[in-house]
């Protein structure tokens, strides 16, 4: 399978990583009008599914590197496939909050304040789980981070001349869907093994857990989102 191995090409996913989960909430509220949310959500997690299977069979297979897509699938326990199955239906719950929040107090102040908890508390959990790093510039950097949250949420409700008034129902789907949003990796990390050249038995590599989670959010999907049509938050 394919794994970067310098310190560039792995920047470089962060930011495509950053980029695309982005992107989705951005695009939903854009079609908003024309296409309802729940609909929209089925094509994200069936897209989500399908460039799971489609690295797994490419980048995942034909490299030299650690063990194939399928026989980690293969090998993987029953424990650490329901570990990152459930990364993904945590996620689930934590996107529909995220939309809800969307919805009640408007995106200038979901987005920045959701993804602030994720990215400050995932961080900060996951470094006391596996101390890698250092920890004064990975601080300082999650810092700069919530920082840069707030002062875009400032600066698109002055440029847009909007007064907010957030009701507290809101705001705590925003801060529910961001720790939701900040844990679900950790369980990604527990069931992936540390070492991708030679992987610990019964763990999954990258591309096997990635789509375990994939098929974690899709499934779970035919439960939460006919719920919420019939019953809109």
């Amino acid at each position: 399978m394919y794994i970067p191995t310098t310190n560039g090409e792995a920047v470089l996913f962060c930011v495509v990583t950053m980029a695309c989960w982005g992107s989705w909430a951005n695009i939903a509220r854009l079609i908003s009008d024309n296409w309802r949310f729940e609909l929209f959500y089925w094509d994200y997690v069936a897209g989500v599914l399908f460039a799971t299977i489609l690295l797994g069979f490419t980048w995942g297979t034909h490299a030299g590197t650690g063990r194939f897509f399928t026989a980690d699938l293969a090998q993987t326990t029953l424990p650490n496939f329901l570990t990152a199955f459930s990364a993904g239906v945590l996620l689930n719950i934590g996107n529909i909050l995220l939309f809800t929040s969307i919805e009640i107090t408007g995106a200038p102040r979901a987005l920045p304040l959701a993804m602030g908890v994720a990215l400050i508390g995932g961080v900060t959990l996951n470094y006391f789980s596996a101390p890698i790093g250092h920890p004064v510039l990975l601080f300082f950097g999650i810092t700069l981070i919530g920082f840069a949250v707030w002062l875009n949420a400032q600066v698109y409700a002055r440029s847009h001349q909007l007064i907010f008034h957030a009701r507290f129902d809101g705001l705590v789907a925003a801060i529910t869907s961001g720790i939701l949003l900040g844990v679900f990796y950790l369980l990604i990390a527990t069931a992936t093994s540390r070492n991708f050249m030679q992987p610990t038995v019964g763990k999954m590599g990258p591309y096997a857990s990635v789509f375990t989670f994939a098929l974690g959010a899709f499934l779970s999907s035919f439960l939460f989102i006919p719920s919420i049509m019939g019953h809109p938050l």
